[in-house]
């Protein structure tokens, strides 16, 4: 499972990562570059996936894609770091053209859609809003907040 540690035992995914049938025998495993490292990996022994409404309802705005669930962890040590959460400040700091480090495990092939063994980065450019809006025929003002429009390329962070 992928996502964010929060603190307080909490971790924050995708709600599309999450399924009903297989969350609780899951485990987070933080902090580790390679999946096959099963140190300081913590059972997962609640969770919540939020409709869009409800997303929206959390984070005070409308204008996100709502693609949020999280995750209650069992035993994890109070001195664990928790990531920082990105700010609005942040996000209206990014410049058009900045330079936008991706993390991840996820897919390394369009064909197949498994996910990468070892933690993956890919660096990007970012474009102003407006030019992904224009490429997915989206009206001025349309594309989520919680959206950040890089540059096409034959490599992403995301199919």
């Amino acid at each position: 499972m992928w996502g964010g540690y929060l603190g307080d035992g909490l971790a924050v995914t995708a709600r599309h990562c999450i399924f009903a049938d297989k969350v609780l025998t899951q485990k987070v495993c933080i902090g580790n570059l390679d999946t096959l490292n099963r140190n300081n990996c913590y059972p997962i022994i609640a969770y919540k996936r939020f409709d869009n409404a409800q997303a929206q309802a959390l984070l005070g705005t409308e204008n996100i894609s709502g693609d949020i669930a999280l995750l209650k962890l069992d035993g994890v040590p109070e001195e664990l770091p928790a990531m920082t959460w990105p700010s609005q400040e942040l996000d209206s700091s990014l410049a058009p053209q900045e330079t936008l480090t991706l993390l991840g495990y996820g897919s390394t092939s369009y064909d197949s859609y498994q996910p990468a063994s070892q933690l993956r980065q890919l660096d990007a450019q970012r474009l102003p809003s407006a030019d992904c809006e224009s490429t997915l025929k989206l009206s001025a003002g349309k594309l989520p907040a919680d959206h950040i429009c890089i540059q096409q390329a034959k490599v992403g962070s995301a199919p």
